[in-house]
């Protein structure tokens, strides 16, 4: 299994967001255009490197569901929301979420998340075996492509 690990693309300021919304939580903070635009180029240059995902799983925050939603237009992949991508969970919990869907991917197959700093770089240096996570640290809207035996 080939695993692509998404960044979600650029979002609206936190400190923008919560003076416009004055009570909507922080998970409800939306892309810009210049996110939208950017996130539309980057899922043609990923389709080029990478196989199409199969399955693209996501964040339940806004801006990773609508970094999501790009993605999967432009792949024609099946998606499906993910509580272990919130920002504060332990990348085992995304492992087990994965292992619940064994039966559905395929060896052969590539999975994307899209998630959100600093839980990739956790999940990426965990699945590396690594502690340095500050070296796997991606720009929004940034991949990585880890091929699992």
């Amino acid at each position: 299994m080939k695993l692509l690990i998404v960044r979600h693309a650029i979002a609206m300021d936190r400190e923008d967001f919560k003076s416009a919304s004055k009570r909507q939580s922080d998970d409800m903070r939306p892309l810009t255009d210049e996110g939208v635009r950017k996130m539309r180029k980057n899922a043609k240059g990923l389709a080029r490197i990478a196989h199409k995902p199969d399955l693209v799983i996501s964040s339940p925050l806004v801006r990773a569901i609508q970094t999501s939603e790009i993605l999967q237009i432009e792949w024609s992949s099946s998606t499906a929301k993910c509580d272990a991508l919130k920002p504060d969970a332990a990348p085992i919990e995304l492992a087990r979420w994965l292992a619940g869907y064994k039966t559905a991917i395929q060896t052969n197959h590539t999975v994307a998340i899209v998630g959100h700093e600093p839980h990739l770089s956790r999940l990426i240096a965990w699945c590396l075996e690594s502690s340095h996570t500050e070296a796997f640290e991606l720009k929004k809207g940034g991949a990585c492509l880890i091929e699992f035996e």
